[in-house]
């Protein structure tokens, strides 16, 4: 396979490219500068296209088989991003993936992993890999045992994470891991916070067992190999998690996705999640909202023209547009947001409404944001305003969406079954 091949089979497989995988080793060297410039944009806040983010992803475990410790750099910047993007990137193993990447890339002194630790921008996915990390470190004899344990002790008696936090899982598995029976009575104070109120019994007994096994054997990782806390040698071998994740969810994507939505699961979260992101100003609607606004777009008695709406979706006219990272994204977000129009005028003309993208279902403000996109799409209807329907509130198609808006649109609040009945009931028929 040429580079090119290589690069094009990572972006688009839609299963694990084992070939292109073991062909990229070969070509690692030459691939390192894309990589390493799609790390740089999800770093800067570059609300990475699909194809470009399974292409980081790929790349990053071709790199670490290679031992490309170039990349580590970047790599502690991922660290410290927040928890939503760091799972958006690696996905249901981001934590035994992170783990595995430091362990391969990781170039300096093994205390500065020590550091991260502690450090307040890394949150509990990768502190939790940087504690399975520095476990294997000390079972390797690469890493001081007594730095850990004072890390350790030091990262427990200061609370560096909350009492919910997941970073203590990672923290009950390097203690455990690395054999620090001196940190017993800590484990216990560990084990009543609240994220450990669900381990039960035989949990903390297997805790024990392989603290116990670590202190009497300190150089035998079989433990950590058997938990996957190594690094990387083959990226295939690396990646069966996803394999496996893909054989047992065959399927999913059609029986989970309603064909009426116009996009997919994953294109609503991608899309949701670039409305919000740094790349878009502050002014702009979230993908609720848009979707409330191109309801009433649709459904009212105007036809309205995308020349004289889609500012509004960034915040009006004066407003700045995104900072679209390339022409491809442009149309991508674009194509987007046209495939759902496409989906609600279709749902609407022909009587089976696509179900209106309403986020935290059950919330007290649930369905606000849509209610508002809603009411700013009734405003380009100008044979509708004249009617003076929605200011006295007497339309029985839209006096709820009113309603849902809250008290400062409707004039006063609504009961939480009465909110829930509207939005499981939006959008209105035409």
């Amino acid at each position: 396979m040429t580079l090119d091949d290589i690069i094009h089979e990572l972006r688009t497989s839609t299963g694990v490219p084992k070939e292109a995988l073991r062909a990229g080793v070969a070509e690692a060297v030459e691939m390192r500068a894309r990589i390493d410039a799609l790390a740089a944009k999800l770093v800067d806040g570059v609300w990475l296209l699909p194809e470009d983010e399974q292409l980081l992803f790929y790349g990053l475990h071709v790199l670490a088989a290679t031992r490309d410790t170039a990349i580590w750099p970047r790599l502690a910047d991922i660290l410290k991003l927040p928890d939503a993007d760091v799972d958006r990137t690696f996905g249901d193993g981001a934590v035994e993936t992170l783990a595995r990447l430091i362990l391969s890339c990781h170039a300096g002194e093994p205390a500065e992993l020590l550091a991260l630790v502690a450090d307040g921008q890394v949150g509990w996915h990768a502190k939790w890999a940087l504690f399975q990390a520095i476990a294997r470190l000390a079972s390797d004899g690469r890493l001081d045992r007594a730095l850990v344990a004072a890390t350790l002790d030091n990262f427990e008696r200061e609370e560096l994470a909350d009492e919910d936090s997941l970073a203590w899982i990672g923290w009950v598995d390097a203690m455990s891991h690395a054999g620090l029976t001196d940190l017993e009575p800590a484990l216990r104070r560990v084990w009543q916070k609240r994220v450990c109120a669900h381990h039960s019994e035989a949990d903390r007994v297997e805790t024990l067992r392989i603290l116990a096994a670590a202190a009497a054997e300190p150089g035998d990782a079989h433990e950590l190999d058997r938990d996957g806390i190594r690094a990387i040698d083959d990226p295939v071998e690396a990646l069966r998690w996803v394999e496996c994740i893909q054989e047992t969810g065959a399927g999913e994507d059609e029986t989970t996705s309603d064909p009426r939505m116009g996009l997919t699961e994953d294109e609503v979260d991608w899309l949701g999640g670039f409305l919000t992101s740094t790349q878009v100003p502050d002014t702009a609607m979230s993908l609720e909202m848009v979707d409330g606004f191109f309801t009433a777009l649709i459904a009212g008695p105007d036809v309205v023209r995308p020349s004289a709406y889609l500012d509004a979706i960034w915040g009006g006219v004066e407003r700045e547009a995104p900072a679209f990272d390339t022409k491809e994204q442009a149309e991508y977000v674009m194509g987007l947001l046209m495939r759902r129009w496409n989906a609600i005028a279709e749902g609407i003309m022909i009587g089976d409404p696509a179900p209106a993208l309403i986020m935290d279902f059950g919330d007290t403000l649930s369905g606000q944001d849509w209610a508002d996109g809603f009411l700013l799409g009734l405003d380009y209807h100008e044979s509708l305003a004249a009617t003076g329907k929605i200011e006295k509130h007497t339309d029985r198609l839209i006096e709820p969406i009113l309603a849902l808006a809250g008290p400062e649109v409707y004039g006063s609040r609504i009961s939480a079954s009465r909110r829930e009945k509207i939005v499981s009931d939006a959008p209105p028929p035409r």
